[in-house]
């Protein structure tokens, strides 16, 4: 059965998943006929989903259909991950912030996501490569509160030496110095909303960022509320900062079917044109009118 799956992944605003639920809503109000299910996985603790009944109501040999793309996705995910299951077909949907639910019900549910997608998170950021940071408080799609700076950090020295020991002092230094910036301004914008601060989101150079947590006492703080994802971010600067929103509410999609292929599922993805049955019974009628 594995050699007759397709699997396709996609990458959705906030906006385009809404749409996606509307799809989904439809199908299920329906009430076309199909075994579909809903999954909730909430992190930290995926359930082992091998043993096959974890993620659905149906029987054993629907669940065993779910492809290993798709148990990859939805288990590794830091943020959880809700699944619409049906007999061979399915979707997963990986949100851009963590899911609180877990659990699993008859039927194709859309309630949590909408609940998720609804909520005015608020947000701080440190964007943070050699080159310099950005700090800020975000709500929303608004940029509250921020700080940029910079530092001038010298490349690596190859000749090796004494003065290679001295240049590589002098350069640890200016980072250190800027490492010590960025904390200072994290700690000066995110004070006033620590309380209410929801997650802290991290961007630029994963390494840069891994050794500044390291010196930044302040931020070890936030441990519990810093997501695990870093964001692709080349240029730590104010304007980037304005545009982070559209990045942080990026969710991911997998959708897995059968030999009947993807149409079966009867949920037009938001950037597609109607699904091949649709545009057969639009041809159908069009020959009765």
């Amino acid at each position: 059965m594995a050699a007759e799956m397709t699997v396709v992944r996609h990458t959705l605003s906030r906006r385009a998943l809404v749409r996606l639920l509307d799809e989904i809503d439809a199908v299920e109000q329906a009430g076309t006929p199909g075994g579909r299910w809903t999954a909730w996985l909430s992190p930290p603790e995926p359930p082992a989903l091998a043993t096959g009944m974890s993620w659905g109501q149906g029987p054993a040999d629907a669940v065993q259909a779910i492809p290993d793309e798709a148990v990859t996705t939805a288990e590794g995910s830091s943020t959880g991950s809700v699944i619409f299951g049906s007999e061979a077909d399915g979707i997963v949907l990986v949100p851009p912030f963590p899911l609180q639910e877990r659990g699993r019900a008859s039927g194709w549910d859309t309630r949590a996501l909408r609940a998720l997608l609804a909520r005015e998170y608020l947000l701080g950021a440190v964007l943070l490569r050699l080159e310099g940071y950005a700090v800020g408080v975000l709500q929303g799609d608004r940029l509250l509160d921020s700080r940029t700076g910079s530092r001038w950090i010298h490349g690596r020295n190859r000749k090796g030496g004494q003065s290679q020991r001295r240049f590589e002092r002098t350069r640890e230094k200016h980072i250190q110095e800027l490492f010590d910036d960025a904390c200072q301004a994290a700690q000066d914008k995110f004070t006033p909303y620590a309380a209410r601060l929801d997650y802290l989101v991290l961007g630029g150079d994963r390494h840069t960022l891994q050794a500044f947590l390291k010196r930044c006492r302040f931020l070890q703080g936030y441990a519990s509320r810093t997501l695990d994802r870093v964001l692709p971010i080349a240029e730590p600067k104010r304007a980037t900062l304005e545009r982070l929103p559209a990045l942080l509410w990026q969710s991911h999609l997998l959708m897995w079917s059968g030999a009947a292929g993807l149409d079966a599922l009867g949920v037009r993805l938001p950037f597609q044109g109607p699904t091949a049955s649709e545009e057969g019974r639009a041809r159908e009628g069009d020959g009765h009118g």
